[in-house]
């Protein structure tokens, strides 16, 4: 998982639309979250 922060900063520094930012790490936490949730309940 990478740095939040360091990926905001850089994307505001670069003039960059944070939307972008905050959607791959949204969908990554997500994914992050079912792939738990898929291994404690489904043994998958």
């Amino acid at each position: 998982m990478t740095n939040i922060s360091i990926n905001l900063m850089s994307a505001l520094l670069n003039n960059e639309s944070i939307d972008e930012v905050f959607r791959s790490e949204l969908e990554n936490a997500v994914n992050e979250v079912l792939s738990t949730e898929l291994t404690a309940f489904l043994n998958y």
